[in-house]
């Protein structure tokens, strides 16, 4: 699953609006969707941000199980 997908997927289980996390971690909703959509790439400090705000949701997993490659272990980038 493309991290995009796996990102967006995660936030739908939980009932998270792409308003609320964008605010949680200091984002425009705008600057949020495009990040989530894969159109723009995430800064470190973002992928922290959104780990440690889905914590409470999906507890141990890490910054490698939401934002990078499974196999390949490369983070994914915009095209």
């Amino acid at each position: 699953m493309a991290v995009e997908k796996e990102l967006i997927a995660l936030r739908k289980d939980y009932k998270i609006s792409q308003k609320q996390i964008s605010k949680a971690i200091g984002l425009s909703e705008e600057q949020y969707r495009r990040k989530e959509l894969g159109q723009y790439d995430w800064r470190a400090t973002e992928m922290f941000a959104v780990r440690n705000y889905l914590k409470p949701f999906i507890g141990p997993r890490s910054l490698n199980d939401i934002f990078f490659d499974k196999t390949t272990q490369n983070v994914y980038k915009a095209s």
